[in-house]
């Protein structure tokens, strides 16, 4: 839930710690993210986090919605103790954990396959359909420009009587 009110990117939502989450639950600092690569001496993967984020965009202060209050003290009173907000039995809960738990849940519902990334795409897509401040949506998707956002996480989709609304008001004379 947490990730279709915020449109974190998988690895961000599995690096985040408790302290990273303000007191009165309107926002998160991004700060960090899960990275994973092929160790050259073991050739074997590693999965580890990393204290920074993803892009060039930098850190973020990601502003949420109300209802993200109740989903996060949902999620605090999970797990009291540990550092990471995702964890279990002591040890953080990885991206790709989140990834196999969303197609658990999509094959329990009956309906094609989604992935974290695609909650992320509704995330954007959302937001400028909603005609959020364009610079508004960048900072949100922790992009550097809302051209990134728009050819990689909008989708239209809005139906042909939609569309043709829109037609009507933007060329009525």
């Amino acid at each position: 839930m947490l990730a279709f009110q915020s449109g974190l990117r998988v690895g961000e939502l599995s690096a985040l710690k408790k302290a990273d989450i303000s007191g009165n639950r309107r926002s998160i600092h991004v700060q960090r993210t899960e990275i994973t690569y092929k160790d050259p001496v073991t050739n074997k993967r590693v999965c580890e986090v990393s204290d920074f984020p993803k892009t060039d965009a930098g850190e973020r202060f990601l502003i949420l919605p109300d209802q993200a209050a109740d989903t996060i003290n949902a999620i605090l009173a999970l797990n009291p103790e540990d550092e990471y907000l995702f964890s279990e039995a002591g040890k953080r809960i990885r991206a790709n954990a989140f990834n196999r738990r969303l197609s658990r849940v999509c094959d329990e519902l009956n309906i094609l396959h989604r992935s974290m990334h695609k909650i992320r795409k509704t995330y954007g897509t959302t937001l400028i359909d909603a005609n959020v401040q364009e610079s508004f949506v960048t900072e949100q998707m922790g992009h550097t420009t809302i051209e990134t956002t728009k050819k990689y996480y909008y989708y239209c989709n809005k139906d042909d009587a939609a569309k043709i609304n829109q037609i009507n008001r933007a060329v009525s004379c």
